[in-house]
């Protein structure tokens, strides 16, 4: 499964960030999409997590809330 410590971005980017310009991409995105932010957000700009974010990672988290 995903790390725990992705589970904030994927809130950001299907929930958005009440209060700020961040809106939720939940409607314009795929669960493939999301993944593919996800993982390029934590393995790109010197991050170096390692692990793979999976689409059954974020269809699980939208069904968890």
């Amino acid at each position: 499964g995903v790390q725990t410590c992705a589970l904030p971005i994927f809130a950001v980017l299907i929930d958005g960030v009440a209060g700020t310009s961040m809106q939720s991409f939940a409607d314009q995105l795929s669960e493939v999409d999301i993944a593919a932010v996800v993982h390029y957000e934590r393995n790109a700009w010197g991050n170096d997590v390692g692990d793979v974010t999976q689409p059954i990672d974020v269809l699980n988290y939208k069904q968890g809330q």
